[in-house]
This record gives C-alpha cells, sequence and structure tokens, in this order.
C-alpha cells in the first residue's frame, strides 16, 4: 500500500512532463510567421518527426513507467532487506523452535579444534604443518 501512495505522490509531481508529453502527442500546426527560416525549417522538421514518430513516444513512455517500477520495486527490497538483516537470525531461531517443538542447537565455537592457537603457535608448529 505504501509503495501505491509513494508512486502516487511522484506522478503528482511530473505534471511539467505530462505537458511536455501533451505537447509532442497533440496535432496542433507549428506557427512559423513570427520565426527566420532556419528556426522554420527546423520547428517543421522537429513537428514532421513528432508526427511520424507519434507511436514510439507511446512506447517509450511506457518503456520509462516500467523501468521506473521496475527499479523502485528493487530499490525498495534492498532497502527493506538491509533493514531486516539484523534479525533474520533471531527469526530463524524462533521458526525452527515453533515447527519442531525444541530450541537449535548453539552455534560452535570459532576456535578450529586440531589447529594451533595464535600467541601458543611457534614458527616451528607452522612450518612443520607442511606450509614450507
Amino acid at each position: 500500500m505504501l509503495f501505491f501512495a509513494v508512486t502516487a505522490v511522484m506522478l503528482t509531481q511530473l505534471g511539467g512532463l505530462a505537458d511536455y508529453l501533451g505537447s509532442l502527442l497533440s496535432h496542433t500546426p507549428v506557427n512559423t510567421e513570427n520565426m527566420s527560416w532556419w528556426e522554420a525549417v527546423m520547428a517543421k522538421g522537429a513537428a514532421w518527426a513528432a508526427d511520424a514518430f507519434r507511436w514510439l513516444a507511446w512506447i517509450i513512455a511506457l518503456a520509462v513507467l516500467l523501468l521506473f517500477f521496475f527499479v523502485y520495486g528493487y530499490l525498495f527490497g534492498i532497502i527493506t532487506n538491509i533493514i531486516a538483516a539484523p534479525f533474520n537470525g533471531f527469526l530463524a531461531e524462533k521458526v525452527e523452535e515453533m515447527l519442531t517443538g525444541r530450541a537449535p542447537p548453539s552455534e560452535p565455537s570459532a576456535k578450529w579444534s586440531g589447529a594451533p592457537s595464535g600467541a601458543n603457535c611457534a614458527s616451528s608448529d607452522i612450518l612443520s604443518a607442511g606450509a614450507w
């Protein structure tokens, strides 16, 4: 629901774009009375191109709208996952507890059972392990 509300607010802010697209799609002739010959040629050419590619403007507008929703949807998903990430482990534990009826096993320790540990590790232990 929030998605539709934000989208509606954003679309109301695009009044200038709607006016521009409407002017591209209108059938009003170009008035060239107060233009130089070069401006008149350019205006007539732009009017001809707008008439010739009127169908393309609708396809581009639809593509831009779909791209907007696609990007907006992905950004919404990314942001919600970033917000929810710290709670995923807790949620998984509670779901497992509800489904199986018992708490999940505790996490194993971070130390390796057979590896030499930090300050107690001599260089001879590393060399004898076959690293060299």
